[in-house]
C-alpha cells in the first residue's frame, strides 16, 4: 500500500526473513491492521503512527536478537563452569590423593623399619646363641 508522499509500507521479504518470527508475526498482524483501517477511514488514519510502529518492530527486533546472542553466550558460560568445576573436583581430589601419599610412605617406612629391626633382632640372638655354642 501507498502513502501520498510515496512511502510503501508492506512486508518486504528481504527484511523478514532477518527478523525474528515473533517480531515477523507482530509486524503482519499490525499491518493487516493498518489495512484495514485504511481500508475504513483513509490512509491520514495511519500516516503519522506507522513510522512509529515500524520504529517499535525494528527496535523489538533487535533487542529480541541481542536477547538470543545472550543467551548462547549464557550457555557457553554455563558449560565453561561446570568444566571448570569438574577440573577444580579432579584437581582437589588428586592433591588430597597427594597429600596422603606420603603419609602411607612414611607408614609403609616404619613398618619396613620395624620388621628390619625385629629381623636383625633375631638374627643377633642367633648370633648369640652361635657364639655361645662355639666357645662352650
Amino acid at each position: 500500500m501507498e502513502l501520498e508522499d510515496g512511502v510503501v509500507y508492506q512486508d518486504d521479504p528481504g527484511t523478514s526473513a532477518m527478523m525474528s518470527e515473533r517480531v515477523s508475526g507482530l509486524a503482519s498482524s499490525i499491518y493487516r491492521e493498518f489495512e484495514r483501517l485504511i481500508g475504513k477511514y483513509d490512509e491520514d488514519v495511519v500516516k503519522e503512527l506507522m513510522p512509529l510502529v515500524v520504529a517499535v518492530l525494528e527496535n523489538l527486533d533487535s533487542v529480541f536478537a541481542e536477547n538470543q546472542e545472550h543467551e548462547v553466550e549464557l550457555e557457553l558460560l554455563k558449560e565453561d563452569n561446570e568444566q571448570l568445576i569438574t577440573q577444580y573436583e579432579r584437581e582437589k581430589a588428586l592433591r588430597k590423593h597427594a597429600e596422603e601419599r606420603p603419609r602411607g610412605v612414611t607408614g609403609c617406612k616404619q613398618a619396613v623399619k620395624a620388621s628390619i629391626t625385629g629381623r636383625l633382632a633375631e638374627v643377633s640372638a642367633s648370633l648369640s646363641c652361635n657364639n655361645t655354642l662355639i666357645h662352650d
